[in-house]
């Protein structure tokens, strides 16, 4: 299928502003892509815009409107045959049933991206895999479990480059790590994922950070500079290198 300029460069805008927190442009852009893309039939181009405007309503911490939108883009993925790693989907849904509390439809979504990552040897699939499962198990109440899967993700992110998703990632471990009573290492994950969230711009990420950082007590304490932090953290120099994911592309 030919790539229609009109609906990638409103599918592009929609994902920046989304990461970006800017709301109504991403929800703006979002819903106009989406708009164009099923008047065209075009399945490939309605699930990136399902997925920016899921991820925008997951950013809000709006769980079941995340959901809505994910859920039917997963679907149209399934129903297309598309391979997950080219739109990359699963996790945007993953993290959204957990945060509306369906652990058990997000349980088997969690076991195939780990499957995915580790027979097709993707390393995508592998950080988004193991983040996922520490975010399940967190949200199952197995911390150790949960806190093991996450620096596992880490370290997977660090070798990708990709800053905003190893921000999340030590977000979730940092949130992990405080409640699990581990005050320094939660200050630590939570300082470098708040200087990469406000780094890139994610607004709504990087306040979401402040507030679980403000859950510690004591202040905030600034970001460990040793090369690996006892947490698994990364070095700070690298994600600041690094670039944002790249943007959805035209197939």
């Amino acid at each position: 299928m030919v790539c229609n300029p009109l609906r990638l460069a409103l599918t592009l805008e929609a994902t920046v502003e989304a990461c970006r927190g800017n709301v109504e442009a991403a929800r703006r852009a979002g819903e106009a892509s989406l708009a164009l893309s099923e008047r065209a039939d075009d399945s490939r181009f309605m699930i990136r815009s399902l997925k920016a405007l899921g991820f925008l309503e997951l950013s809000l911490g709006n769980a079941e409107e995340a959901v809505a939108y994910l859920e039917r883009g997963l679907g149209l993925e399934a129903a297309a045959g598309d391979d997950p790693a080219v739109l990359r989907i699963v996790p945007e849904v993953i993290e959204a049933l957990l945060a509306a509390g369906r652990l058990q439809d997000a349980r088997p979504l969690v076991d195939g991206l780990q499957l995915r990552g580790s027979h097709q040897d993707r390393a995508w699939a592998r950080a988004a895999g193991a983040r996922c499962r520490g975010l399940l198990e967190a949200a199952s109440g197995d911390l150790a479990l949960s806190q093991s899967a996450l620096q596992s993700a880490v370290r997977e992110h660090e070798r990708l480059l990709q800053p905003f998703e190893l921000a999340r990632t030590l977000l979730a471990l940092g949130i992990v790590q405080r409640r699990s009573k581990k005050k320094r290492q939660a200050r630590d994950s939570l300082g470098l994922a708040l200087a990469s969230f406000d780094e890139l711009g994610a607004r709504l990420w990087a306040e979401r950070t402040r507030i679980e950082l403000g859950r510690i007590g004591g202040g905030r304490r600034a970001p460990s500079t040793s090369p690996r932090p006892s947490s698994g953290s990364p070095n700070e120099s690298r994600t600041g290198r690094a670039t944002m994911r790249s943007p959805p592309r035209c197939s």
